[in-house]
């Protein structure tokens, strides 16, 4: 029966608690930071920093990790990771059935010349083509079935072509399109077989480069694990070579000292704010 706002009633208990729920939260976010500042004072890689920098940064760029040994090497680079694409001969007339059957694809590597297949450990993706699906149907049908590649159509005037591009680059990102075609012959220029005779392929390649002249090689731009701690990245092929330079950066652990001070500090100051007496209330 007492009054939600008489002192000490509903209205001043809510008050109160909601006081400390808040005093609470902050002082959980605060002390996380204060965890998180610690923890870098008590790393190896935290008293460690170093910083990487390039002759070249417009074709090799360059980042080190704590710990990594000051050092100097030189990079060049051949030529940049590249995926694999194709695209199929042209089919006329525009937006007719391709043809039924079944589509496969695999994901694995070309080598040698002439190019062979190895491929990969992931299983072929099958691909069921309807007798009524236009070559946009295959192109979504190809796409939804995750299978490492993407699927385009393009019209250049003389047909429908399929574009197809590997979702990631190097060699052992390339793939193989083959068919079942529905009328009994797979290499034909007719039917579904239509999207494998007569097809262009630029193959995938690792990206190609020299460190102190010896080559070393990568899926992507990235060379993270040729040199200890350092990762570096072509971003264009190379006439001259590019300098890469790891030295120690003491500014990375005043940075982590003066945000462990900030971090205590606030800490600090959240604590003798909440907990002060005021004799007013």
């Amino acid at each position: 029966k007492l009054p939600i706002t008489k002192t000490g009633g509903l209205q001043q208990q809510a008050a109160v608690t909601n006081a400390k729920v808040s005093a609470f939260g902050k002082f959980k976010s605060l002390v996380s930071a204060l965890g998180d500042a610690a923890g870098k004072l008590g790393s190896i890689t935290g008293w460690n920093g170093v910083k990487a920098s390039s002759s070249n940064t417009d074709a090799v760029s360059a980042s080190a990790v704590g710990g990594a040994a000051a050092t100097s090497f030189s990079v060049q680079v051949q030529n940049l990771a590249a995926a694999q694409s194709s695209i199929s001969a042209a089919l006329q007339p525009a937006k007719d059935p391709v043809g039924a059957g079944t589509l496969s694809l695999q994901i694995g590597t070309w080598a040698g010349e002439p190019k062979a297949f190895t491929a990969g450990s992931a299983a072929a993706v099958s691909i069921d083509v309807s007798a009524t699906d236009t070559l946009s149907d295959v192109a979504g049908k190809i796409n939804g079935a995750k299978a490492g590649v993407t699927a385009t159509v393009l019209n250049d005037g003389t047909g429908e072509r399929l574009l197809l591009r590997s979702n990631a680059t190097g060699e052992a990102a390339g793939y193989s399109l083959s068919v079942t075609d529905a009328d009994g012959d797979n290499g034909d220029a007719a039917g579904l077989s239509r999207l494998v005779a007569g097809t262009t392929t630029e193959y995938a390649k690792n990206a190609n480069a020299t460190v102190n002249g010896i080559a070393v090689s990568s899926a992507t731009n990235a060379f993270a694990d040729t040199v200890a701690g350092v990762t570096f990245t072509a971003a264009k092929v190379t006439t001259d070579p590019v300098t890469v330079t790891v030295e120690k950066d003491n500014s990375a652990v005043k940075k982590n000292i003066e945000a462990f001070v900030a971090a205590y500090n606030a800490v600090n100051s959240a604590l003798n704010e909440s907990m002060k007496y005021d004799k007013e209330t």
